[in-house]
């Protein structure tokens, strides 16, 4: 039986960054992917904008994009109305796995969205954390 993913990432590029990598391996497990970004980024809207529409016909799924809408670098002053907005979109009924920021990163709206996540660490069948460029104490 598929399952759901949820990829919860604070910014635009942490995806191209951090998890492309997870998902061409794994895509197929999946009946749903979805990818949700807290913040906005209007200088590379265009850049994800493409790549969302190239990853259908690599993976072969459909891929359901969410942004929060949210200001980047603000994402500790938000986050009750981010966790409220990124809870309400899960699927509790359904099996799902979980990957977002690792708790060793240092990014300030990195470390928010890994607490955020962490939130749903007992709900999930499989919970991954991925580094970014700004991780200290790299363990994979």
């Amino acid at each position: 039986m598929k399952k759901d993913l949820y990829i919860l990432l604070a910014h635009i590029d942490d995806f191209e960054c951090s998890c492309f990598g997870y998902l061409f391996k794994h895509h197929k497990e999946y009946k749903n992917i979805n990818i949700v970004i807290a913040t906005t980024w209007p200088s590379k809207v265009p850049v994800w904008e493409q790549n969302l529409k190239l990853l259908p016909s690599y993976l072969k799924e459909k891929i359901n994009y969410i942004n929060l809408g949210f200001e980047q670098r603000k994402i500790p002053t938000f986050f009750d109305k981010i966790k409220d907005k990124f809870y309400s979109l899960v699927d509790f009924n359904s099996r799902f796995d979980m990957l977002s920021h690792d708790v060793n990163d240092t990014h300030t709206d990195h470390i928010v969205l890994n607490q955020i996540a962490m939130g749903l660490y007992k709900y999930c069948n499989k919970f991954v954390t991925y580094h970014s460029p700004s991780s200290i104490k790299f363990d994979p």
